[in-house]
């Protein structure tokens, strides 16, 4: 998932040996993966006339033209199902919607910057609150080969059929990695975080932080470069209401897990360390760079988060942590042996309900007290599931698989462009 892109990076070759990361899992035996898209239709042709560099702002324009033709196979990068038949996909620069569960496609891209209709890397980004509303940035690479992010947000009340970009956004972030998160509560209130990386700068992290009352007419900025507190790598924001939210970070060791609250909106936070786990005291002083993951605020007071520790030779154990009094006090449940929380997708439906999925998935159903094993699998997904039952998955091969029995059983789609 985009919150461990970093992580993942930096620790990819600890991991190669023992956990296979970034190796090509093989695809379940008799099941072949998805095929790419056409190659000749990856990138739209530059078009004859440039588009102007602000569009015209708050006017809604019409979605870019297809890039697909019906029945095109297509390959997706990332898949946010909203109900058992309703939801949308990145691929490559495109954005998509499906109305059949993900069996057909069409898209629903916005125009691109007319700067990147010649370059071969360029990334959507996107959060889809429901089938109508979504905001979608674009990043990509320079001819110096360095990420480029223009900050301007594209949203859309018709399901992709017009959008409406905003001003461009100020911000400082270039580097070798580059790209936005989004945290959506509601039709009006939307977060933004523009994320660097530059391994030129010693490994450096820098995030400014950007906030939407009006659906995305506007955007303010709420973190910048001089927030010291957030030259981290962030692994998770979230936020309850408009003025309740938490982000989460892996810090630069030796030092405690730690992690920011805010109580206005993003204006101003409140830096904060994680307890020792009551198992083990002294874990924070034997294992110097430990960390909490993806927070999911169930309510402002009610609290899940997972923490865990990098030691790959002597793992000492991964953490569920559970406040129900906004992180005054903690509870912390030992995770089973084969989860890694800096690799796991934790999702809560209820209070009660979660799923626990990587490699090994596990469920609960006492709000994370005690996990069931469901199901092993060789592959690393980016997960979608939108009951405890029913989810989607993009594995490391590249295909798309849907689970009806939450996890048990993975059956292969083949999506393609509807007619």
């Amino acid at each position: 998932m985009k919150w461990q892109r970093l992580f993942n990076a930096s620790a990819c070759a600890l991991l190669l040996v023992s956990f296979g990361c970034n190796a090509p899992s093989a695809a379940p035996t008799g099941t072949p993966a998805a095929p790419a898209a056409p190659t000749d239709k990856e990138i739209p042709p530059e078009p004859d006339s440039p588009i102007p560099e602000l569009y015209s702002l708050g006017e809604p324009l019409p979605a870019a033209p297809a890039h697909y033709q019906g029945g095109d196979s297509i390959q997706l990068h990332e898949i946010h199902m909203l109900n058992p038949v309703e939801g949308w996909a990145i691929s490559g620069p495109y954005v998509l919607r499906t109305a059949d569960g993900g069996m057909t496609w069409r898209e629903a891209t916005p125009i691109l910057p007319a700067n990147a209709f010649s370059n071969a890397s360029v990334e959507a980004h996107g959060v889809f609150l429901d089938s109508q509303t979504a905001w979608v940035n674009f990043s990509f690479v320079d001819q110096q080969r360095h990420w480029v992010l223009e900050v301007q947000v594209w949203h859309t009340t018709d399901g992709g059929q017009t959008w409406t970009p905003s001003a461009p956004l100020f911000h400082e972030e270039f580097g070798d990695l580059g790209w936005v998160e989004f945290a959506a509560l509601n039709a009006e209130n939307v977060w933004l975080m523009v994320r660097n990386f530059a391994s030129s700068a010693g490994r450096q992290y820098t995030n400014h932080l950007f906030r939407t009352t009006d659906a995305g007419a506007t955007w303010t900025p709420l973190v910048g470069d001089a927030d010291a507190q957030f030259w981290v790598d962030v692994t998770g924001m979230a936020f309850s209401d408009p003025a309740n939210g938490w982000v989460t970070w892996q810090t630069d060791p030796p030092a405690p897990p730690a992690y920011a609250v805010t109580a206005d909106g993003g204006a101003s936070w409140e830096s904060r360390e994680l307890p020792p786990p009551p198992d083990a005291p002294d874990l924070f002083e034997q294992v110097e760079n430990c960390a909490p993951f993806q927070p999911n605020l169930l309510s402002t007071s009610s609290i899940r988060l997972l923490v865990g520790c990098f030691d790959y030779l002597h793992p000492p154990g991964e953490y569920l942590y559970a406040s129900e009094d906004g992180g005054k006090t903690w509870e912390m449940i030992l995770l089973p042996g084969p989860v890694l929380a800096s690799h796991a997708r934790l999702i809560y439906f209820d209070a009660d309900h979660a799923l626990l999925l990587g490699r090994e998935m596990y469920s609960s159903a006492d709000s994370g007290r005690t996990w069931t094993y469901v199901k092993t699998v060789d592959w690393d997904g980016q997960f979608s599931f939108v009951n405890q039952q029913q989810g989607w998955a993009i594995p490391n091969f590249n295909a798309l698989m849907n689970t009806v029995d939450g996890g048990r059983t993975w059956a292969l789609i083949e999506p393609v462009i509807g007619q």
